[in-house]
């Protein structure tokens, strides 16, 4: 999904900083980094939509941080799926201008013709229906961990958020399509926080330079 333009004019350093302190730092996504202890060889926060061995993985590669990492086990295809409540976010989002940071990071196994990460984001109205997202397509990074970062504005009537994890196999036995330390946070008016924040820093420059040539 492409940035609405008063988005896009904005410095991507100061967008990240929106979501950085507070309750608006807050991770809305359940286990973003698969450390949670298996429930029954289940990940917790996560459901199987395609493949059924999806399970922590934590060497060869080693994991982007913490001990372990999203991995599909075998099968041509693995797609892991949950679901984020943005039902307490109603009010802002249907006043137009409210968003949330995304990141992430994928990997391949480093192999001929690797395997591929992809992960799609929809939002979702009261009744489930799409209202639109976010797909990174397809991701190939054998020799290291690759960021996956977007803002998303949410659109009027959005009241939860798919997140899926697209995990797709084109050789060998296992599906090697990883991921790790998936965080999704909260952006309160981006367009006017950002500015905020753009002035703050220039009016401290401006104030720096005045005191050195006093």
């Amino acid at each position: 999904m492409r940035l609405p333009a008063r988005f896009a004019a904005l410095p991507l350093v100061s967008l990240l900083a929106l979501g950085g302190t507070g309750a608006w730092a807050q991770n809305l996504i359940v286990n973003g980094g698969n450390e949670s202890a298996l429930v029954s060889g289940e990940i917790p926060g996560w459901v199987e939509v395609v493949g059924s061995n999806w399970t922590q993985r934590s060497a060869n590669p080693e994991a982007f941080e913490g001990q372990h990492y999203f991995f599909a086990g075998a099968g041509a295809q693995g797609t892991l799926r949950q679901t984020v409540d943005l039902t307490s976010f109603a009010g802002q989002i249907d006043s137009g201008g409210f968003g949330f940071n995304f990141s992430a990071h994928v990997r391949s196994f480093s192999q001929a013709n690797p395997d591929s990460s992809r992960i799609v984001l929809s939002f979702l109205d009261a009744g489930q229906a799409s209202l639109g997202g976010f797909d990174s397509t397809e991701v190939i990074s054998p020799q290291g961990w690759t960021e996956v970062l977007t803002l998303l504005q949410a659109p009027v009537g959005a009241r939860s958020l798919q997140v899926d994890l697209v995990a797709t196999r084109y050789a060998g036995t296992n599906n090697d399509g990883y991921f790790d330390a998936l965080v999704l946070t909260p952006v309160p008016e981006p367009a006017t926080a950002a500015l905020g924040l753009l002035g703050a820093a220039g009016l401290l420059a401006w104030t720096r330079r005045r005191q050195a040539s006093a």
